[in-house]
């Protein structure tokens, strides 16, 4: 039976190796910061821009339909579109694009017989950024604890 030192190290071997060994929890993409920006540039921005562009919008149903990561990689780079256009540079908005990226690479899976970003059909930004909205409520429904829904 080992005493001092020794038993101690055995014990520190024994909980790192259990530690390593554990399953790691997958992170989750949960977007409710993300719905509360996009519901500000609906509100906000957009009635107050107004400007005129178009951008391939996903709907809800390309997120459902087994290409979730592609849907929203589609919404990141039409978010950075957007953003530019609208010359907003607010940091708590042009976070958007990072953070619509990052749930992309979160969602990545291997997804086949997806549509590409540019076979979309191509929207008003109103309607982009409600199509968006409702994706990430979508989202959040699957993936997010019910208590930040």
């Amino acid at each position: 039976m080992p005493r001092g030192r020794q038993a101690l190290a055995s014990v520190c071997l024994c909980l790192v190796c259990l530690i390593v060994l554990m399953p790691q929890l997958a992170a989750r993409p949960c977007a409710q910061d993300t719905i509360k920006k996009v519901q500000h540039l609906i509100n906000v921005e957009a009635p107050k821009l107004g400007l005129n562009c178009s951008l391939y919008t996903p709907t809800v149903d390309h997120y459902k339909q087994k290409c979730p990561g592609a849907t929203m990689k589609c919404f990141a780079g039409e978010m950075i579109v957007l953003l530019d256009e609208w010359e907003i540079t607010e940091a708590h908005l042009t976070k958007l694009k990072t953070t619509l990226t990052r749930l992309a690479e979160q969602l990545n899976t291997t997804e086949s017989g997806c549509i590409q970003c540019e076979l979309f059909e191509v929207e008003a930004p109103e309607t982009f950024l409600r199509n968006l909205l409702k994706t990430l409520h979508e989202m959040n429904t699957v993936h997010c604890p019910k208590k930040t829904r």
